[in-house]
C-alpha cells in the first residue's frame, strides 16, 4: 500500500469499513442489555471522519449507538495501553505484508505469541482477527450496502 494514499471503497474508506467491522463485531459479542464500550484513537486525520462515523452511527443504528457509548482522542505517547495496541498493530501489518507480497521480517515468533488461542488462566479470553483482500473488502461493502438500515431518528426541538 501506498502511504498516505486513501483507498475508497463505496461505502467510504478501508479504514472507515474496517472501524464498522470492529463496532458490528464487537456489538455481536456484547450481551443485549447493559453492556457499553468506547472507543479512542489516536491519529489526527482520523478524528473527524471517525466522529461522523459515530454520529451517523447513532442515528441510523440505535442498538449499536447505545454499545459504543463513547470515542475520545489521545495523545498515544501517554496513554500505555494504546502503545501496546500500536506495537500489535505493527505486527499485523507485518503479517499482512507477508501474506499478501511474500515479504519476510523479523517478528514472527512475536506474530504467533499475540495470536496464540489464551489458555484457561489468561484475562484475555479470545484473539481473533482477519487479513481481506480487495475481492473480500468489496464483498463485505456489498453486504453492508443491503443491509435494511432503521430510519434516523427525529431532531428533538
Amino acid at each position: 500500500m501506498a502511504s498516505g494514499k486513501q483507498y475508497r471503497t463505496p461505502v467510504g474508506s478501508f479504514k472507515s469499513l474496517a472501524s464498522r467491522r470492529r463496532v458490528n463485531g464487537i456489538r455481536a459479542r456484547m450481551p443485549t442489555e447493559g453492556c457499553r464500550t468506547g472507543k479512542v484513537y489516536t491519529e489526527e486525520q482520523t478524528a473527524l471522519p471517525m466522529y461522523k462515523f459515530y454520529r451517523r452511527l447513532k442515528l441510523i443504528d440505535s442498538d449499536a449507538g447505545d454499545k459504543l457509548a463513547a470515542i475520545s482522542f489521545a495523545d498515544d505517547s501517554v496513554l500505555f495501553g494504546i502503545q501496546a495496541a500500536d506495537l500489535v498493530a505493527s505486527v499485523m501489518r507485518f503479517e499482512a505484508h507477508k501474506k499478501f507480497f511474500g515479504t519476510e521480517y523479523d517478528y514472527r515468533k512475536l506474530h504467533e505469541t499475540i495470536t496464540k488461542q489464551p489458555s484457561g488462566d489468561e484475562q484475555i479470553h479470545l484473539v481473533e482477527y482477519a487479513f481481506c483482500d480487495e475481492r473480500m473488502l468489496r464483498r463485505t461493502a456489498d453486504g453492508l450496502r443491503k443491509i435494511k438500515r432503521k430510519p434516523p431518528a427525529k431532531a428533538l426541538n
